[in-house]
C-alpha cells in the first residue's frame, strides 16, 4: 500500500485541476436545450434594439428665411420715390402760383367793378329812341338834349352831357332792342340825378330811362 501522504497530495492536486477546468470551461448554451414556443414568438414581435435617429431633435421654432432683395430693382424704387416727390414738389408749387394769380385776378376783378361803378355813375340809358340810317354822335346829341329840354322838362345844355352814343343792348328775354339804346354820361352827379326824378314825364312816350 502506498503512504497516506502520497494520497493526500494526490487528492489535493485533482481538486486544484477541478477547479480551474470549472473557471475557465465556456459555458454550455441552454437554447439548444429549451425549443422556443412559437405563440411567445408571435406574441413578442422583435424590436430594434437601438433608436437611431436620423436627424437631431430641435424643439425651437424654425427661423424665417428673409427674402432676397435684388439690388437692381431697390434702386430702381429708390429712383421711382425720388422722382415722385420731385413731382409732387412742384405740383405744390404749381398750386401756389395758381393760388395766388387766383387772388390777384380776383382783386383785379374787384377793382374793375369798382371802377365801371365810378364810370357809371353819371350814366343814364334811353331806350326805345328812334334810330335813323344817317346818325351821327352829334344828331344822337340833338336827340337826347329834345327829349330832355321839351319832353322832361329839364333845362339841359350840351355842356352838361360829357358823351352821347348808341350801343346794343340785350334785355333778360335775349331779345335785341328795334333801336339800339343811347348811353348818356352826364357832367355832373346831380344833372344825372335831376333827369333821372323826372323820367315820369316820359309815361306818355314810348321812351323810357334806367341808370346804367
Amino acid at each position: 500500500m502506498r503512504p497516506i501522504g502520497e494520497i493526500v497530495c494526490f487528492l489535493v492536486v485533482l481538486t486544484s485541476c477541478y477547479s480551474q477546468w470549472l473557471v475557465f470551461a465556456p459555458l454550455e448554451d441552454t437554447s439548444e436545450l429549451e425549443e422556443p414556443d412559437p405563440w411567445v414568438a408571435l406574441m413578442k414581435p422583435e424590436l430594434p434594439n437601438t433608436l437611431v435617429l436620423t436627424d437631431p431633435l430641435d424643439y425651437d421654432q424654425p427661423e424665417l428665411e428673409e427674402p432676397v432683395q435684388d439690388p437692381t430693382t431697390s434702386s430702381t424704387l429708390e429712383n421711382l420715390a425720388e422722382k415722385v416727390d420731385n413731382l409732387m414738389s412742384q405740383l405744390k408749387s404749381q398750386e401756389d402760383k395758381i393760388a395766388k394769380l387766383e387772388e390777384a385776378n380776383k382783386k383785379l376783378i374787384d377793382k374793375v367793378d369798382i371802377i365801371e361803378q365810378q364810370v357809371k355813375t353819371n350814366n343814364l340809358i334811353f331806350y326805345n329812341v328812334t334810330e335813323s340810317k344817317r346818325e351821327n354822335h352829334r344828331s344822337t346829341l340833338q336827340k337826347v338834349l329834345f327829349i330832355l329840354n321839351r319832353v322832361m322838362k329839364v333845362r339841359t345844355s350840351p355842356s352838361d352831357i360829357t358823351v352821347a352814343l348808341r350801343a346794343d343792348v340785350v334785355d333778360d328775354n335775349n331779345t335785341f332792342y328795334k333801336h339800339r339804346v343811347i348811353v348818356v354820361k352826364f357832367a355832373n352827379f346831380a344833372t344825372r340825378m335831376k333827369v333821372l326824378g323826372a323820367r315820369s314825364r316820359l309815361s306818355h312816350s314810348n321812351i323810357w330811362v334806367s341808370p346804367d
